[in-house]
Parts: structure tokens; C-alpha cells; sequence
């Protein structure tokens, strides 16, 4: 079982300031399959192409679950006010009772930890 649960905003933190480095950190981790599609985003957004097949070596490592269209997911998020996305790393993370870490302030306002601190602890 992994040790942390891990949404895209920490996994490209880390990648960016790690490098390859973030493998060893990224094994520790789990996460939900959706964070290729917000990776793919966020290289679209930021026009860095050239970091696609980078970020696919590294990501690996990390393993990923399909959580889809879940009751439990939509419930978390009514009740934590959040968006479906953001409750899905939630609800793995209580699934799991790994902790999580996100740089969004929203999961960090429901106890989720900056990838940073995670690092500088390890």
C-alpha cells in the first residue's frame, strides 16, 4: 500500500524540482488516473511540449486507480465543498488512509500536506 496519496499539483512540484529524482519519491505514492489528463493540461497551458515523454518515465512509478463516476467520490465533494476532481484524491486518500499531498489550498484547508514538506521530512 502506498504512503501518500498524491494529486497532479504535487506530482508536477515534484517532477519539475526533482527531475528524475522524484522516482524514488513518486514509488511511495498512489494516485488517480486523472492526473495524466490534468498533467496533459497543465504541459498544454504552459506550452512545454518537450516535457511529455519526461513526465511519462517518471510517472511510471507512480501507481494509479480509476475511480470514475463514484457515489462516495460525489458525496465527499457536496460535503467538503470541493469539485469532483479534487474529492477524488480525497476520498482515495481516506479509502487508502495514506496521507495526502496536494499544493491546492483547498485539499490543504481538509489536511492535505505541500509536496515540500513531505520532501524536506523524508
Amino acid at each position: 500500500m502506498a504512503r501518500y496519496v498524491i494529486d497532479a499539483s504535487s506530482i508536477i512540484e515534484a517532477i519539475l524540482s526533482l527531475g528524475e529524482e522524484a522516482i524514488s519519491f513518486l514509488e511511495e505514492c498512489s494516485s488517480a488516473d486523472l492526473v495524466l489528463y490534468e498533467i496533459g493540461n497543465f504541459l498544454w497551458k504552459s506550452d512545454n511540449g518537450e516535457l511529455v515523454e519526461p513526465f511519462r518515465q517518471v510517472l511510471k512509478f507512480l501507481s494509479l486507480e480509476s475511480v470514475g463516476l463514484n457515489q462516495e467520490v460525489l458525496k465527499i465533494a457536496r460535503e467538503e465543498g470541493l469539485t469532483y476532481y479534487d474529492a477524488v484524491y480525497l476520498y482515495l486518500s481516506r479509502k487508502s488512509g495514506s496521507t495526502l499531498i496536494s499544493e491546492d489550498r483547498d485539499l490543504i484547508n481538509k489536511g492535505a500536506i505541500p509536496v515540500k514538506k513531505v520532501l524536506e521530512n523524508r
